[in-house]
């Protein structure tokens, strides 16, 4: 069943990439409000409370680009989370943002990604694609 369900959302997700994408950041953002209504979480906007080098560097960058930015805090303790105001609409994310202009492409899908590299001529290291589903199993091997 398990196989059914994910077959079928990864079909919903090709035909509306768009869609599905924006139907899921409005329920992740209702649930953020959710839980500041309950008092939960909190938002700062110290990026010295980022949990990682990383984040901090995104931060700064976002700043230098005029981009607000703030952590989620849940009982007063940073999480990776964060939200980023751009053209006054709040966007939430986990650590690396993928901005809606780009994420045409699911960028974090690495096999796309080295497609996309090797298209353009960029080396990337080896690497094998294995399928998940039965019927692609038996194509492949």
């Amino acid at each position: 069943m398990a196989f059914i369900a994910e077959n079928f959302f990864d079909k919903i997700y090709n035909m509306f990439p768009r869609f599905v994408t924006s139907v899921a950041d409005l329920i992740l953002q209702l649930f953020f409000h959710i839980l500041i209504f309950l008092h939960l979480i909190t938002f700062s906007r110290d990026k010295e409370k980022a949990n990682t080098l990383r984040s901090k560097v995104i931060w700064d960058e976002a700043e230098r680009r005029g981009v607000e930015v703030e952590q989620v805090l849940a009982f007063g303790k940073p999480l990776d989370h964060y939200r980023a105001r751009l053209k006054g609409k709040w966007f939430y994310f986990m650590s690396l943002p993928i901005p809606p202009l780009v994420s045409k492409y699911n960028w974090d899908d690495k096999f796309f990604l080295k497609k996309k590299l090797l298209q353009e001529n960029i080396p990337v290291p080896k690497y094998s694609n294995v399928p998940f589903s039965k019927k692609e199993q038996k194509k492949k091997f």
